[in-house]
């Protein structure tokens, strides 16, 4: 019963949010993805990308897909709610690519990918409504609620490297053939995607090759193998991306100030030491994981008792401790890279989003080990209260999301509805409005009689 009643309550929270994300509207760089989608359609948009402002091919073709597309045909509350759900759906579904050796039954999986969903959102929430976590990571919540360009290019994007990861661990020793083009395509993928993606990756698979080595296993010459592809690949296509016209272009709008020189060295170090240590740690310490590690635990325990084939999950645990690291390893990457270009809160959004998987893995595993522990009934009660705890937290968080959903739409039909954060079409002469107006004229030219809603400009 109490299995059924869980799966109806995160159910209708989903579909609740859900619904209201149809109050989203677009911000930013969303603008300029839509109006290029409209001029030059998805492929030839990556390519217009390339060739004028970066030439981060996977980025940019997630971004077209996502966030453009949507923008250019559908009415704009649909357009922006597409990626913003695709985005929750996408970690929920990486979740379970990574913990797929539990063999969840069907409706154990659908409860899992609606308890996920609404802990993703509460992880990102339930801080900033609190503000109990630092300001950058506060900013955070907003932008992926609001900027559709950030789950576009860096949730999604992450999220499909992670379920080709997952892929690729089981299929190493399994199928060889399938394993090799998955290598190729995850370093394509991670080299594409930017230059805190790729050498993240090239470091991660190292590590675990190097790791393989030592322990002398059978399949380490499997593993080396097809670590070797993901590095060369993504190597490569980061140099590509290095060299193309438009991250040429842009880069010359960012003054390389590097020097060196033993005081150019270690202002880079100092620059870079402190400020992703501190990311890193407030991506774990902080009470939306918590509440968010609690909802897991208590699902993943009700799952347990009504199973009598119930498996360990030491591999949950592997898997978490993979993605800290690479959360870790992000971190530093990203922040080595703002020193050469610009500093923005949302490069960490990948980062953030490792970091929360990990959580949500080291919660399937502490399942395992939980139930002997809950043999007296002042601990079962004590257990009880925080999961009631969670879950009302959860509830307010998404609560917190959605007000902020209503209220900029109330602003943005008014008029500009920039947030902390989060640039709109404030600035008459900006980038912003120039795309904007670009994809108003398009959408009035396209769109048939009916297709838009009464809310859209």
């Amino acid at each position: 019963m109490f299995f059924w009643l869980l799966l109806a309550m995160v159910s209708i929270e989903s579909l609740w949010v859900i619904v209201s994300s149809s109050h989203l509207r677009p911000s930013g760089d969303d603008y300029c993805f839509g109006q290029l989608v409209a001029k030059f359609g998805i492929f030839s948009g990556v390519v217009e990308w390339w060739n004028t402002w970066s030439g981060f091919a996977s980025a940019m073709l997630f971004g077209n897909i996502l966030v453009g597309f949507p923008l250019a045909e559908f009415s704009l509350g649909i357009a922006s709610s597409i990626p913003f759900v695709v985005a929750a759906l996408s970690v929920a579904f990486s979740f379970l690519a990574i913990s797929k050796r539990q063999n969840y039954e069907r409706h154990e999986a659908i409860l899992f990918v609606a308890v996920v969903t609404c802990a993703w959102w509460g992880y990102l929430w339930l801080p900033y409504s609190l503000h109990l976590v630092p300001n950058n990571l506060g900013l955070m919540a907003v932008g992926l609620t609001h900027w559709q360009t950030i789950n576009g290019t860096y949730v999604v994007q992450t999220c499909v490297l992670m379920i080709l990861s997952a892929a690729l661990a089981r299929a190493i020793s399994t199928r060889p053939r399938w394993a090799l083009v998955l290598s190729i395509i995850i370093g394509l993928e991670a080299g594409f995607g930017g230059p805190a993606l790729a050498l993240s990756t090239v470091m991660m698979v190292s590590l675990i090759a190097f790791i393989y080595l030592r322990r002398k296993k059978l399949e380490t010459a499997q593993i080396t193998f097809f670590a070797a592809f993901v590095v060369v690949c993504a190597l490569s296509a980061l140099a590509s991306v290095k060299l193309s016209p438009g991250s040429v272009h842009r880069s010359s709008f960012f003054k390389n100030h590097a020097s060196l020189s033993l005081g150019g060295v270690w202002e880079i170090v100092r620059f870079t030491a402190i400020y992703p240590l501190r990311i890193w740690f407030f991506t774990f310490v902080n009470i939306g994981a918590i509440s968010s590690g609690l909802i897991v635990l208590a699902t993943s325990v009700l799952i347990r008792n009504r199973r009598e084939d119930a498996r360990r999950n030491v591999a949950c645990l592997i898997w978490s401790g993979y993605l800290c690291l690479f959360s870790l390893v992000q971190c530093l990457v990203n922040r080595l890279s703002e020193y050469f270009t610009y500093s923005g809160y949302w490069h960490y959004a990948s980062a953030q989003l490792c970091s929360f998987l990990s959580i949500m893995l080291l919660s399937v595993w502490l399942a395992e080990r939980i139930p002997p522990l809950l043999v007296g009934r002042r601990a079962r009660l004590l257990f009880l209260s925080l999961t009631i705890g969670a879950f009302a937290g959860n509830f307010f968080a998404l609560h917190e999301m959605v007000e902020s959903m209503s209220d900029r739409r109330k602003a943005w039909q008014a008029g500009p509805a920039p947030l902390p954060g989060l640039s709109d079409i404030e600035d008459s002469a900006g980038w912003q409005m120039g795309c904007w107006k670009a994809l108003e004229t398009h959408r009035q030219q396209m769109d048939p009689p009916g297709f838009r809603l009464p809310a859209d400009r």
